[in-house]
């Protein structure tokens, strides 16, 4: 009896789903922790360079003027909570989205850490997105498409959408990486409330079409680069899910990923 015990304990075992290392993502708060901070101290000195007395990017194209009439709502009330809602969409529902996922992620992780972990190169994605945002507004000084007096030159490119795509990205990102199941219904609700975010700034009169098309870019750029370039380690399985691999297939081959 002992021996079919030990026997059954050992299927049992050898039948749960093989989980990849947790090292998976890698974070060295002694080496990011003081990039996040000097990063924040340079958007900081970049926030307080003159913004260009002259435009670099000063037209507007055919595509730009003609989603601005199509997209632009049609009251300065409309417009005002239209901009109040994208305000409320970067600086309060995906940062706390953000960090419920990472959260509810390192809890069934098993491992509390992760959640610093997480919160980190996600702050460490929105925080370079900002200051490549920064430094664009300040030297191509775009005019914005209402000609508002402040922040008139802030047009290019539109920092609500980077920042928002950096968010859901760098989120959805650290999720993948980590292997965790819910990794596609985060890139699902961020990129869609992104895209919100995208939509609000032109119907708002608040950029142009070519402003959060740019800034969703290299938001998504930067979100995705930072967890996955800087803090993606290797799995210790024999076929790593970060590695491409071609296997038979009925008919044919397969690429597996």
């Amino acid at each position: 009896m002992r021996r079919i015990g030990v026997a059954l304990a050992v299927a049992v075992l050898g039948a749960q789903p093989v989980r990849a290392d947790t090292e998976d993502l890698r974070v060295d708060l002694r080496v990011h922790l003081p990039i996040l901070v000097v990063a924040a101290g340079a958007g900081i000195g970049l926030g307080s360079m003159p913004v260009a007395s002259r435009c670099v990017i000063c037209s507007s194209e055919i595509l730009d003027e003609d989603a601005r009439e199509f997209l632009r709502l049609g009251s300065p009330r409309l417009m005002a909570d239209a901009r109040h809602a994208s305000d409320s969409l970067v600086s309060l529902i995906l940062p706390a989205g953000a960090l419920a996922a990472s959260a509810l992620g390192a809890y069934r992780d098993g491992s509390p850490r992760h959640l610093l972990e997480d919160a980190l190169v996600v702050a460490e994605a929105a925080v370079i997105a900002a200051d490549l945002n920064t430094l664009a507004k300040h030297t191509l000084s775009r005019r914005r498409p209402d000609a508002s007096p402040s922040d008139a030159a802030g047009s290019f490119y539109s920092s609500h959408t980077s920042r928002a795509f950096a968010l859901a990205v760098s989120t959805a990102t650290v999720a993948t990486i980590r292997g965790r199941k819910g990794a596609p219904w985060l890139w699902a609700a961020g990129l869609t409330l992104s895209t919100g975010v995208a939509y609000l700034r032109v119907a708002s009169d608040s950029h142009w079409l070519s402003d959060v098309a740019v800034g969703g870019a290299v938001g998504s750029a930067v979100g995705f680069a930072v967890p996955w370039f800087l803090h993606r380690g290797h799995s210790k399985l024999p076929s790593s899910r970060h590695h491409f691999d071609v296997q038979p297939a009925p008919g044919g081959l397969a690429v597996a990923f």
